[in-house]
């Protein structure tokens, strides 16, 4: 006679080794009546009241029931979240209505999985991960296996009426546990969605200063034994600025990219600052900027080139996620290390933190609230925003934050115990802070903000005097951080010549074609020409570098950087609107710069172009690489057409990405067949 197995045992082991979950034998707290079909579990409520947990005639139909209400006609969503799994009738429903979905069952009576273990076999839900079991009082999930798709749409949460009755605070906690890991899963999905063209082409673009920049594995240990402040651009950063400056010498300070402009601002050069967000706009927070020649930057790989532009030779690269290009730049000897990173600059600047060794942790500007209706502290980049909205709409700048904070509509208690202005999102991330301060045992955090809404258990609040008073000062910390950006490991010589090949691969080849179809939207053409241009940067740096290696301690003319041609991209040129420029790859006959430090030397012969559409008096001719100008530099250049030759001007701007060039007169250039020739050289300084 063949025995039958033991369904209880084998589902809580496999719970156990998956969700690393001790099923507890069952209790005075519930009664287990029959088995299999005719199971039956009752569950003790307040008042020694006995519950029955399912319908003692037709738990299937019950169950159909709840999912009906819980769906109120929308189709089934990728995700279901069950607060209360009893017996887990509503498991088989939900799978027998979409096959691949995905359950997160949070058990609020944890005694009652004796008997949802009884009931059936379970195994191959739970070591596939499709069904993630966890339960009161930790509830601790891991959703990490779980493919990003089935997180764009908002999970479908489904409560259990009977166990959230007899265990109402457990069902409290429940809604605060299973909207964490899915609120990061769906940040981080949707982001990834967004941005996956993005962080291809920006990543791509990097690719030669990832060969020879360092980094943030060398950051390791870096600040062992020395105080560390973390500056984020909350509100309250405005009040801790003063402070700040008299000590900053007591303390290594990390501040994050919104944050970095108005302590500079403030008369403070901070030893690092983090950059994670790939978008232009994110980028604005690091350009435009004084020369700040102590002051490192930690960018994952994809930040904006135009930020990395501006700290070269002094970026630490790291990652925060496996993406394309990543398996290819691996494939040819590009390593880097990673941050841990939860939807917000913030958490990374605290894993950075706990990598550097140093403690105590201190926390400034950490709001993570609107602390007096305010949305950041002054003199962020977004000044300029509300200036432009208060300008054009005949309002003060406080009028600006309350339109833009209308529909916050949230309140949480701040660090006095008052109620304060924040947001769902800014809420997640301070939860993600207290999980992460509380795993970081062998750290010290202190809050040093004085208002906002981070504080829990292992948070101290107190102020930067407090805490910074009497420390001795850190000598030496830009040294530190320059010894270790020394330390590098760069990639081998020949991933210069796997970038050329990448160039000239075809787009309908590999790994285009798996970039495409894992990257949303990615414009292949433009990719293209990014990793041409990054052939073309890669092989001049190791041009030069293997120039001065051979010099060695005499270095000679030769040494100098070679001049680095320009792959065509017709996006480089455009005129004023409505004009348009066009020039085709055969017209642009010289286009290439050299570099001598932050010095461009930019020279370019364009002959056989056109100029459609209404006359205007501006062309534009983008400067290549990503490099913005540092100042305003005008320079003499030539101007030909079919009814004219003359002499013109061109002209940089601070920050403006494009060559601006003129006729002498500044009149209008006129319609023109193939006839526009512009040649020139400017030099000018780059950020």
């Amino acid at each position: 006679m063949t025995e039958l197995p033991d369904l209880g045992r084998i589902n809580r082991e496999a719970i156990a080794g998956v969700s690393h979950l001790a099923v507890p034998d069952v209790s005075g707290d519930v009664r287990v009546d029959g088995d299999g079909e005719t199971l039956s579990v009752s569950l003790r409520a307040e008042g020694d009241a006995w519950l029955r947990v399912h319908s003692a005639r037709n738990p299937r139909d019950e169950a159909r029931r709840a999912v009906d209400e819980a769906l109120d006609g929308r189709e089934m969503p990728g995700i279901v979240v069950l607060l209360g799994l009893g017996l887990g009738y509503v498991v088989d429903e939900v799978l027998a209505r979409r096959g691949d979905v995905h359950v997160l069952a949070l058990e609020l009576a944890p005694e009652l999985l004796t008997a949802f273990c009884q009931r059936r076999d379970w195994t191959t839900l739970l070591t596939s991960r499709q069904l993630v079991v966890t339960a009161a009082p930790r509830y601790a999930a891991d959703l990490s296996s779980w493919r990003d798709d089935l997180f764009i749409e908002a999970p479908l949460v489904i409560v259990q009426p009977v166990i959230a009755r007899a265990r109402v605070q457990a069902l409290a906690a429940a809604h605060d546990a299973w909207r964490q890991p899915v609120f990061e899963r769906r940040a981080n999905a949707g982001a990834r969605r967004a941005f996956s063209a993005m962080y291809v082409r920006h990543t791509l673009a990097n690719a030669p200063r990832l060969a020879h920049e360092s980094t943030v594995d060398a950051l390791d240990g870096c600040a062992d034994g020395m105080p560390i402040v973390i500056c984020a651009a909350g509100p309250s950063l405005d009040r801790v600025t003063a402070a700040l400056a008299r000590l900053r010498h007591r303390a290594l300070i990390i501040a994050v990219d919104t944050a970095l402009r108005p302590l500079v601002r403030a008369g403070i050069a901070p030893d690092l600052v983090v950059a994670i967000d790939p978008t232009t706009m994110n980028g604005r927070h690091l350009v435009d900027l004084p020369r700040l020649r102590d002051t490192y930057l930690v960018a994952e790989a994809s930040v904006d080139p135009r930020a990395i532009n501006a700290f070269v030779g002094r970026t630490f690269f790291a990652r925060v996620g496996r993406f394309h290009p990543w398996p290819w730049l691996e494939a040819h000897g590009v390593q880097c290390g990673h941050l841990q990173v939860w939807g917000s600059v913030l958490t990374a600047a605290c894993d950075l933190a706990i990598r550097l060794g140093g403690g105590p942790i201190l926390l400034a500007g950490t709001d993570l609230a609107y602390t007096d209706g305010q949305p950041y502290c002054r003199h962020t980049t977004f000044e300029v925003d509300w200036e432009a909205q208060a300008l054009r709409d005949g309002i003060d700048v406080a009028e600006v934050w309350r339109r833009r904070l209308r529909d916050v509509g949230t309140q949480e208690p701040d660090v006095h115990g008052v109620p304060t202005m924040t947001a769902s999102h800014l809420v997640a991330f301070r939860n993600w802070v207290r999980a992460f301060v509380s795993a970081a045992a062998r750290h010290a955090f202190v809050n040093v903000s004085g208002a906002g809404i981070l504080h829990g258990d292992r948070i101290a609040q107190a102020s930067l005097a407090e805490v910074l008073d009497d420390r001795p000062a850190q000598i030496g910390v830009s040294q530190r951080l320059a010894t270790r950006h020394a330390s590098r490991h760069r990639a081998p010589a020949a991933f210069d010549q796997a970038l050329a090949r990448l160039a000239r691969t075809p787009t309908d080849a590999e790994p285009f074609t798996t970039w495409a179809a894992d990257a949303h939207d990615l414009d292949l053409q433009a990719t293209r020409r990014a990793v041409a241009s990054a052939a073309a940067r890669a092989g001049g740096l190791a041009r030069h570098t293997a120039h001065r290696h051979a010099q060695g301690a005499h270095p000679s003319m030769d040494t100098a950087p070679d001049w680095i041609d320009v792959p065509y991209d017709p996006a480089m040129f455009a005129a004023k609107a409505p004009m348009e420029w066009l020039v085709p790859e055969a017209a642009a006959r010289t286009l290439a710069y050299v570099l001598h430090g932050r010095t461009m030397t930019l020279s370019f012969v364009i002959s056989g172009a056109s100029l459609q559409g209404p006359s205007t008096n501006e062309l534009y001719l983008r400067i290549p690489d990503h490099y913005l100008p540092a100042r305003s530099v005008v320079n003499a250049i030539w101007i030909g057409t079919s009814s004219y030759r003359e002499a013109g001007y061109a002209r940089t701007h601070e920050g403006f990405e494009r060559l601006v060039l003129f006729r002498a007169s500044e009149s209008v250039f006129g319609q023109e067949h193939g006839g526009l020739s512009v040649f020139g050289q400017i030099t000018f300084e780059v950020q």
